[in-house]
């Protein structure tokens, strides 16, 4: 093609940014036929995700499913890297349960998820928008439990308030420590719900323990040492819940794990 996939792009954004709908198909299926016509597929495969994208904008799905059709069939002839196969089935998911089809969504979707898993990380900043789309999903599918899970892992790397300071979630990236010769933890306020949405780590839990230092009342924080009493293992949408004064060690190693992403859902009791 004479033209690049990003001056296209830009053309067609300008005319959508001036209200010119008409226009900006014009010249995304324009450049589709010519894509067609020198036999560059790699170029009609962008220029069908794109289509994709923007039938789905316009809530037309008349002319979606043919575009859908055409992007399959050059999947299978392109093979895109991983990256960028994982952009245009999450293109194609997005658009299909837009319209209604979030059944058939559902598998691209994970798909995706695995392909900018396995090409970007599992903690790339690019997956959380896949992850509020895969919740969109399957909350239409009424499976409200794992559409909350993925909803939590769509946040961002911080504090979250949900009712001020009764209720609220962090975010956090955290690398695993040995579990031999670690504190416990405990709040006086706070209960604290644990979960890993990457990874997977160990929880100490013990009923009593050797005081470390001054109980920081600010953060409603203290350390203790002693004898783990017992303990389980988080992930795979498993959770665990700590009530105010309860003693618990988290984030260490578990067997070929040595960080997680989790979040630590926070709620005032006292």
């Amino acid at each position: 093609m004479k033209e690049t996939m990003d001056s296209i792009a830009a053309r067609a954004d300008d005319c959508m940014g001036r209200g010119d709908w008409d226009g900006a198909e014009r010249i995304f299926l324009a450049a589709l036929t010519e894509a067609e016509e020198t036999g560059d597929r790699r170029a009609a495969l962008s220029l069908c995700s794109e289509l994709m994208g923007f039938y789905r904008q316009r809530a037309d799905a008349e002319k979606f499913y043919p575009v859908l059709g055409r992007c399959t069939e050059l999947l299978g002839e392109v093979r895109p890297g991983a990256a960028a196969r994982g952009t245009i089935l999450i293109n194609a998911a997005t658009a299909l349960a837009a319209f209604g089809e979030a059944q058939r969504a559902l598998p691209l979707f994970r798909e995706a998820e695995s392909l900018y898993a396995v090409s970007l990380g599992a903690d790339h900043p690019r997956l959380a928008a896949l992850y509020n789309n895969m919740a969109a999903a399957l909350d239409a599918l009424h499976r409200p439990d794992e559409a909350e899970r993925y909803m939590l892992r769509a946040l961002e790397n911080g504090k979250t308030i949900i009712d001020g300071e009764n209720v609220f979630v962090n975010v956090m990236d955290a690398d695993l420590r040995d579990a031999d010769g670690a504190a416990f933890e405990y709040h006086r306020r706070y209960a604290d719900l644990q979960i890993d949405l990457t990874g997977s780590e160990h929880l100490g839990w013990a009923s009593e323990g050797t005081e470390q230092g001054e109980f920081d009342e600010e953060n409603d924080f203290g350390l203790r040492t002693g004898p783990e009493h017992c303990g389980m293992t988080l992930g795979g949408g498993r959770f665990a819940v700590f009530f105010p004064g309860e003693l618990h060690k988290p984030s260490c190693k578990t067997p070929g794990c040595g960080h997680v992403r989790k979040a630590v859902v926070k709620v005032l009791l006292k």
